[in-house]
């Protein structure tokens, strides 16, 4: 179920990439909901390739089957990884929108993109 949520959040998010004049908001929303939605969809089907794993390579003497909580630990783990790391991004460099101005064959075409302060 998580993994069709992250790929579902991912698809969405795709929407916020074909807005003409982003808002500082919207800008930090193509910051952080790509990544997350890839990393709820990832990580669960890690945490169930582990489980598989686990399953054909245990001996006889550790018969031991990991729960349904201890996967959801490890995939929480990689979510607070990944917040941590775009919570570093969005304190050093937030996205804001930017104004980009293109001159060719005597036309002038303006369009704002969100661009990361440097």
């Amino acid at each position: 179920l998580l993994t069709l949520v992250g790929i579902a959040i991912t698809i969405a998010s795709a929407q916020l990439f074909t807005i003409n004049a982003p808002t500082k908001s919207q800008c930090t929303a193509q910051l952080w909901i790509p990544p997350l939605g890839i990393t709820v969809a990832l990580s669960a089907l890690g945490a169930k390739t582990y489980r598989i794993y686990r399953i054909f390579t245990m001996t006889l003497d550790n018969r031991s089957l990991i729960s349904d909580f201890a996967l959801f630990r490890y995939a929480a783990s990689a979510w607070v990884m990944t917040t941590v790391a775009l919570g570093i991004v969005q304190a050093l460099a937030p996205p804001n929108p930017k104004e980009v101005i293109l001159e060719e064959n005597n036309t002038i075409t303006t369009y704002r993109v969100c661009s990361f302060t440097t």
